[in-house]
C-alpha cells in the first residue's frame, strides 16, 4: 500500500527497502523471527524491481492503493457488494482502460476456483461502476511462484496474469449475483448440510445456522472479527 501511494518515478528497490525495513521494526508480530524479516524483506524489494519492468508494459501510472467501495447491486439497494481492491490505475498505454492489481500467494489464477473467479468479477464490476466513462476494465492478478530463483531456475519469482471482462460479460455476472442474493434473502435458497463442503468455505458455519439466530450470533462472536480489528 505505501508503495504503491508513491508516484511512479519514486516506485524503486530502494524505496520498498526502505518502507520495509520501517514497516518490520515497527510490526510486533511474534511469528516473525530474523529468518523471516530478512526474506521478507527480500521478496518485496524483488518485487519492486520486478514491478519496474511489468507496470510499465501496461502503463501504471498515478495509483489508488487500497481502494474501498460500497455499491448498490440492487436497484433498492438492499443488496450492497463491499470490498478493497488492492491497486486501482489508470493505464497509461491503453486508452480508456483501467486496471487494478491483486496479490496472491498461489501460483496461478483458477478460473474454477470460486472465490477467485467471483473476486475478479466483482473487482471488475466495482470498477465499472466507478469508472463508467471508460471502456476496457482489466484484472492484473500479481502470483507467487512456489520456487525460488537460483541456479537451476532462472524464472521470476513474481508472475502476472491479465483478465478482462466485456461489458456484457460484467453485466451478466451483476445480475446472475443479484438473483441469488435475492433468492439467499427470500430463504429460496439454503446450503444442503454435509459433513465435507467442497466449497471449503470459511463461513460453512454460519451458513449452516441460518434460521438460528441466537445460536448464529454466538457463532459469529466467537470465531469471527472484522477485519479492521484483526491484529
Amino acid at each position: 500500500e505505501l508503495f504503491y501511494a508513491l508516484a511512479p518515478a519514486n516506485r524503486t528497490a530502494s524505496t520498498m527497502q526502505k518502507i520495509a525495513v520501517k514497516q518490520i521494526r515497527a510490526t510486533k508480530e511474534q511469528s516473525l523471527d530474523a529468518g523471516n524479516r530478512e526474506l521478507l524483506i527480500a521478496m518485496v524489494v524483488g518485487y519492486a524491481s520486478w514491478a519496474q519492468r511489468e507496470d510499465a508494459i501496461i502503463g501504471v501510472g498515478t495509483t489508488i492503493p487500497e481502494l474501498e467501495f460500497e455499491l448498490p447491486l440492487t436497484a433498492a439497494g438492499d443488496v450492497l457488494m463491499r470490498g478493497k481492491i488492492d491497486t486501482v490505475f489508470e493505464s497509461t498505454k491503453f486508452k480508456k482502460t483501467v486496471g487494478h492489481h491483486e496479490h496472491k500467494f498461489v501460483g496461478k489464477i483458477e478460473t474454477s476456483v470460486f472465490e477467485q473467479s467471483e473476486q475478479i468479477s466483482m473487482y471488475l464490476w466495482a470498477l465499472r461502476q466507478l469508472y463508467p466513462k471508460m471502456r476496457s476494465w482489466r484484472s492484473y492478478p500479481n502470483l507467487l511462484r512456489k520456487q525460488l530463483p537460483g541456479p537451476r531456475v532462472t524464472a521470476d519469482l513474481f508472475a502476472r496474469e491479465e483478465h478482462e471482462r466485456t461489458n456484457e460479460q460484467i453485466a451478466q455476472w451483476a445480475e446472475d449475483t443479484r438473483r441469488t442474493a435475492l433468492d439467499m434473502l427470500g430463504a429460496a435458497v439454503y446450503i444442503t448440510p454435509i459433513k465435507d463442503c467442497t466449497w471449503d468455505c470459511d463461513f460453512r458455519n454460519p451458513c449452516m445456522l441460518r434460521g438460528q439466530p441466537e445460536a448464529l450470533a454466538a457463532v459469529l462472536q466467537d470465531e469471527y472479527q472484522l477485519k479492521e480489528e484483526r491484529t
